[in-house]
């Protein structure tokens, strides 16, 4: 409570508020002078926009969607190949990129953009791609299961549904984890904890 004999002759403590010389105090501590802020925005988005310097440098190009939010659950990197690399998004399924990021595909049918939560590639045998579905918030939407790609992601199958937890299912996922001991085993960790192998067995 402020003192009233601080506040200025109308009572109104918020009189003396000066947006001017917090904008100065502001600009200060960004280390931008007063008055440029508008154009250093300007500035570093035409420098976003510009061709990179070093050799087969690019600018990043957004993709959209441009009419809704979207967000990546999920990155994952070919342990086979660098430059091979796929994404799991929150309404749009699985995407697959062979050219380091440049461009980007979506794989599986049409009818399997779900969320993807996690993703997991085969070290030693990276066509087959396990796909988590299910955003990893309980909060946000499910997914169909579980589903495994023997061909790069081109054709997911669908290998545990978003059924009762223990039973290898559910309809949200956070990660998966590969069995080192066996390439063709992963593990699913959030609202359920599953080993799953290439043939659909879960356990």
């Amino acid at each position: 409570m402020a003192d009233p004999e601080d506040l200025p002759p109308n009572g109104d403590p918020e009189e003396d508020d000066d947006p001017e010389e917090r904008a100065a105090e502001l600009f200060a501590e960004l280390g931008l002078p007063p008055g440029d802020f508008a154009g250093r925005i300007d500035a570093a988005v035409q420098h976003a926009a510009a061709p990179g310097r070093a050799a087969g440098a690019s600018a990043w190009t957004p993709l959209g969607p441009r009419n809704v939010g979207g967000a990546v659950r999920a990155l994952v990197q070919d342990p086979g190949d660098t430059r091979v690399f796929y994404a799991g998004s929150a309404m749009g399924g699985l995407w697959k990129s062979v050219d380091e990021g440049l461009s980007w595909r979506p794989m599986g049918a049409p009818d399997q953009s779900f969320p993807v939560g996690a993703i997991a590639v085969v070290p030693g045998e990276t066509r087959i791609v396990y796909v988590a579905s299910g955003d990893p918030s309980t909060r946000d939407p499910a997914g169909r299961g579980l589903f495994l790609s023997t061909d790069g992601g081109a054709t997911l199958v669908q290998i545990a549904g978003a059924g009762a937890a223990g039973s290898g299912a559910a309809g949200h996922y956070g990660a998966l984890a590969l069995d080192p001991r066996r390439d063709e085993t992963a593990g699913a960790s959030q609202v359920t904890a599953a080993v799953l192998t290439v043939n659909g067995r879960a356990g």
